[in-house]
């Protein structure tokens, strides 16, 4: 059998020569990008030769700009082309993929349909405002426009705040071989977006306020719930700091647990039937899956301490050893004997000083404790003796 000391030699080789391989294959693809880049203008620009530097190009009356930002550390190179000072509407096309499929099938998300078959096929709309959709996306020429935009490898076409959009990540330099792509990509820019003011003047329904909060309330509230959550847990290790976290945590999921599904039946009722219904479930429940038992912890153990109205014990426990955690935050921990079960002993978190002073051999540490309102043991005060001369 292989000592555990072999195994992680083995896995840290690995993990060199992946991480090699990755940096001789983005090398290599830089250099090809860097030599396809001398070829890249439009006109008397080059937007790929100088990352990060806005460039513009006027075009039909619009001032089309890119944006270029090479391959860095945990992000890929990206491309960007918009156009400013459009109308204020909201829009997003994608190309379909299966989640997209999917979702209508089982009639979560509802989807503007053209009316033409390859396009409702091959792109996904995204949007709930069906009078501009009918206004844009029934244009042969802006669904031309849209074809031959998202067909060059981009990500998606979208319209916000004004600013209409079209973004391509990770981008492939080279790819770009020759001025007239991006002149193309320019031109179909321009004729999509001189649609888009008509489309937008035309008349619109009132949409209701409580609508419209109840979908933002839904969709702020994982966020709010796992911040709400990391306090809650800030102030309980601080004033009623459980003994045994771990169990007091799966005790808490008895709550959470239900509340976690509750929320989401909730979230899929509100969002259910909105083009966007299928995305932003999928964030709502990677959020909430964590968040929410975060809350239902931390809410569990302050309320154990703060709602606890027995007397507290301070009791003297001998100090059996002590040990710090590796890494960069440092953490500093006294194996105690037990005050509960006297067979056991207890794992304390200390501070730096009190870490310092401990002594393992001899010394003795006062830990002053409560029941607990859930009969969860919890933590007010660690101390070492005072040392009398």
């Amino acid at each position: 059998m292989l000592e555990p000391q072999a195994i992680f030699i083995a896995i840290a080789a690995l993990f060199i020569i992946l991480n090699a391989a990755v940096l001789i294959i983005a090398v290599k693809k830089g250099a090809k990008a860097r030599n396809a880049i001398k070829d890249l203008n439009i006109g008397d620009i080059n937007p790929f030769a100088e990352p990060r530097k806005k460039f513009s190009k006027e075009l039909d009356g619009y001032t089309i700009y890119f944006n270029y930002s090479p391959r860095r550390k945990n992000h890929s190179a990206s491309f960007e082309m918009y156009i400013t000072g459009l109308p204020e509407a909201e829009f997003e096309v994608s190309k379909e993929n299966k989640s997209d499929r999917i979702s209508k099938a089982l009639s979560l998300s509802r989807e503007f349909q053209t009316g033409e078959s390859l396009f409702d096929n091959n792109f996904y709309i995204a949007s709930d405002d069906d009078i501009l959709c009918r206004e844009i996306f029934t244009n042969s020429e802006c669904k031309q426009a849209v074809q031959k935009l998202l067909t060059d490898s981009a990500d998606n076409l979208r319209l916000k705040n004004g600013m209409l959009t079209l973004r391509i990540s990770p981008v492939d330099v080279s790819r770009f071989n020759a001025p007239t792509i991006l002149n193309g990509m320019c031109q179909n820019m321009a004729i999509f977006a001189a649609k888009i003011p008509a489309a937008a003047a035309v008349p619109h329904p009132i949409r209701v306020g409580t609508q419209v909060s109840t979908v933002k309330i839904v969709n702020y509230s994982p966020v709010v719930i796992a911040i709400s959550g990391f306090a809650l847990i800030f102030v309980s290790d601080h004033f009623y700091a459980p003994v045994d976290s771990t169990s007091l945590f799966f005790e808490s999921l008895r709550y959470s647990g239900p509340a976690f599904f509750g929320f989401m039946a909730f979230a899929v009722a509100t969002l259910k039937g909105s083009s966007r219904a299928h995305r932003d479930l999928f964030l709502i429940f990677v959020i909430s899956l964590f968040g929410i038992p975060v809350l239902g912890y931390g809410l569990m153990a302050t309320l154990n301490g703060y709602l606890d109205t027995n007397p507290v014990t301070t009791f003297e426990q001998p100090i059996l050893k002590k040990f710090k955690s590796s890494g960069k935050k440092k953490s500093y921990h006294l194996e105690v004997k037990s005050w509960r079960k006297p067979a056991l002993t207890e794992m304390i978190r200390v501070d730096y000083e009190t870490y310092s002073q401990a002594n393992p051999e001899n010394g003795t540490l006062l830990i002053t404790s409560g029941p607990g309102y859930f009969q969860h043991p919890y933590i007010t005060k660690i101390q070492l003796p005072a040392i009398t001369p």
